[in-house]
């Protein structure tokens, strides 16, 4: 973090400006967006005094990304104005020249251009800064880029007007060695493109508009057709206030450059981005900061033919971590489908973010942070995925589908409101795979693999709300679970291969709402280590999908009145209202007239219920009903632990309980599971398999 607050520092000069440049199409326009760790903001206020394309504008600038020379779009006093016609040019000032269907441009200046070049090209060489206007162009080249600037100290172009650019299939270079360039627009320098205009961008070769340096975008409409990347600035690449339609055969938004620390990044200020990319949409080799925007996203066939439906699969069904399955999600991508990428950090801000992915939505391969923002995301695989680390902070977050919903190895959830659907785990703490990994991971994998007990894993539910809808575990840490505040529903798993709660060492409840509902056969209830209590109910009989649980104090005052939204067996509850030595009853079915959403109820009263059992809470965990729970409080026994509060009268881990349907334990242990060598905490050998792993 501390290279990111260095790279973000707050510029304390304000710029002003007063130039002539193109007319906006509306009178005024003004973009302000949240800031990084509260030291970036830009504003942008224009006011268009002239029905001859020039307006009179004032720029205060407080951003890193963007300076002077990045929004100056003014151009009342031309070196050049170059009229194309056909397969000509007449060029009207000095500084550039017209031959072989090129106009080159050798000297520092102002080159404004209009008109039609049916084929032909733009080239700039020259060591000064260099601003080109293109006003209302229509330009083709067939052997190479519309636009090529092989060397300017600084390279501005600004947009007026419609403008279409054309490349071909094929490019034609002096040696075979050479492969610059291969834009529609490319450039060798750093390159800003700004104005008010509308820019078409057709790449047939590869890639739409490109910078091997720094790219800067401002104020145009981009529209970018690609069998390439559509957008890239290799060493950086900024937006704000614009408009970028993309639709790329390989990625949207790119920067690549991965020798240097502080390059390879994207920065989205602000703007609207319709992005269709066969491979990521946004992908950004080291950091990417998104501080505004909105984004419509869609990559590889999205995550409608990902497979992520909610089925049981080998890894639910025989446990998880454990199991059989290597990698659960048997339709993951090949190739990296993205929406948002980071090879380093990703940190959102704020932001309107609409993805369909057939990879993860949102991905960093190291940390990630959400502070605010409005994310509806559908993946394929995960909804959001940090190698190491994420931090939610703030925002609105809705992952619609995925197949595993939030997965990083340490999750810190502090605040804001996740709403999220996985056919796998919901939140999964997990060393996972990283990015390039795309087989079987033993020892730690992405969606339902193999994982050991690692002390590194941890899931910290700190605050916020968050209601999850999980086919696999609910919440799952292959290390500690820590629930210290908030609001936590989950409905959890039908099969009872998987838990509501699933965690590798302990479950620490010590603050917050927590209610759970699953299946049984591996349910786990919180350590007793937690400083909050909770009452854990199970049913001899599942429950329908919808049918109320209803804990109620002495008084008969309603605690918490929930309706699961799928089947379910077993149901922990834990709220600050649960004290020590306090008289609980547990009432199922009935109703309820007060306000529900997502399942709970809140105001109203609850009737006409069936009480299943009245309860002292003498303990961090008390047990109600005639039913059995696979674990309590974590650890590596799976089903050989927990169980009712009868069950370990002398400490030992002797299980009275029953075996989940259709499983038969091994020869010589009546009473449990145990799970062969080699396999991480919650595994069960499938039903008839004994203890030869040799087909494994």
């Amino acid at each position: 973090m501390n290279k990111l607050k260095k790279l973000f520092a707050v510029v304390t000069a304000i710029l002003m400006l007063s130039f002539t440049g193109c007319n906006k199409s509306d009178n005024s326009s003004s973009v302000s967006e949240a800031d990084l760790s509260s030291s970036k903001s830009v504003t942008a206020n224009a006011v268009a005094n002239s029905s001859e394309a020039e307006t009179s504008s004032t720029i205060e600038i407080n951003s890193e990304y963007f300076d002077a020379d990045d929004l100056d779009t003014s151009f009342d006093d031309p070196d050049a104005e170059i009229t194309l016609s056909g397969s000509t040019a007449d060029i009207k000032g000095s500084g550039a020249e017209f031959a072989d269907r090129k106009i080159s441009i050798t000297s520092g200046g102002t080159y404004v251009f209009s008109g039609t070049l049916d084929d032909g090209q733009i080239y700039v060489n020259t060591k000064e800064k260099v601003h080109i206007v293109l006003n209302s162009v229509n330009i083709s080249c067939s052997d190479s880029s519309p636009v090529f600037i092989e060397d300017s100290d600084n390279a501005v172009i600004t947009v007026c007007g419609e403008n279409s650019l054309t490349d071909s299939a094929d490019y034609v270079y002096e040696t075979a060695e050479n492969n610059e360039p291969d834009a529609v627009i490319y450039s060798k320098d750093d390159l800003s493109v700004n104005g008010s205009g509308t820019l078409n961008l057709t790449a047939n070769y590869n890639e739409g508009l490109a910078s091997k340096n720094d790219l800067r975008i401002s104020g145009i409409t981009l529209n970018v057709t690609s069998v390439g990347n559509s957008v890239k600035g290799k060493d950086s690449l900024a937006v704000m206030d614009a408009v970028i339609n993309a639709d790329s055969q390989s990625d949207g938004l790119k920067s690549s450059n991965a020798e240097e620390t502080d390059k390879g990044y994207i920065a989205i200020e602000s703007g609207e981005f319709n992005i269709t990319a066969a491979q990521d949409a946004v992908q950004a080799e080291t950091d990417l900061i998104v501080n505004g925007g909105t984004f419509i996203i869609k990559t590889g066939n999205g995550a409608g033919n990902s497979g992520s439906e909610n089925v049981v699969s080998d890894s639910q069904m025989f446990g998880g971590r454990g199991g059989m399955a290597a990698e659960g999600n048997a339709n993951q991508t090949e190739d990296s489908e993205k929406g948002l990428k980071a090879g380093r950090s990703l940190i959102i801000n704020d932001g309107n973010i609409s993805a369909d992915c057939a990879d993860d939505t949102v991905h960093s391969n190291d940390t990630a942070e959400i502070n605010g923002g409005t994310l509806s995301l559908s993946s394929g695989d995960d909804g959001i995925h940090a190698g190491s680390q994420l931090d939610v902070n703030g925002g609105e977050i809705t992952i619609l589908k995925s197949y595993e919903g939030i997965e990083s190895t340490v999750i810190n959830i502090n605040d804001g409101k996740i709403h999220l659907t996985a056919s796998d785990d919901g939140f999964n703490a997990s060393e996972g795979s990283s990015d390039t990994d795309t087989g079987a991971q033993f020892g730690g994998g992405m969606g339902g693999g193999f994982g050991d007990v690692s002390e590194n894993c941890i899931l910290n539910i700190n605050g916020g709300y968050i209601y999850v809808d999980a086919g696999g575990d609910g919440l799952d840490s292959n290390g500690v679970m820590n629930i210290n505040g908030g609001t936590t529903l989950v409905d959890g798993p039908v099969n009872d291969g998987n838990g509501a709660l699933d965690s590798g060492t302990e479950i620490n409840v010590n603050g917050g709402t927590l209610i759970a509902a699953g299946s049984s056969g591996m349910a786990e209830t919180p350590s007793d280590t937690s400083a909050q209590y909770s009452v854990a109910v199970s049913f001899e009989q599942s429950q329908e999908a919808g049918s109320l649980v209803s804990l109620q104090d002495e008084e008969g005052n309603s605690i918490i009145t929930y309706s699961p939204s799928k089947t379910y067996s077993s149901v922990i509850i834990s709220t600050p209202e649960i004290i020590q030595g306090g008289t609980y009853s547990v009432y199922y079915g009935g109703s309820c007239s007060g306000t529900e959403t997502d399942g709970l109820y809140s105001g109203g009263n609850y009737s006409d219920g069936t009480l299943l059992e009245t309860v002292t809470a003498d303990s961090v965990v008390t047990q109600a009903g005639t039913g059995t729970l696979g674990t309590m409080g974590g650890g590596k026994g799976g089903m050989m632990q927990g169980g009712r509060k009868d069950f370990m009268q002398d400490g030992s881990q002797d299980f009275q309980g029953e075996m989940p349907d259709n499983m038969t334990p091994p020869d010589g242990n009546e009473n449990g599971m145990t799970p062969p060598d080699g396999f991480g905490h919650g595994g069960m050998m499938p039903p008839d398999m004994g203890s030869d792993q040799s087909n494994l």
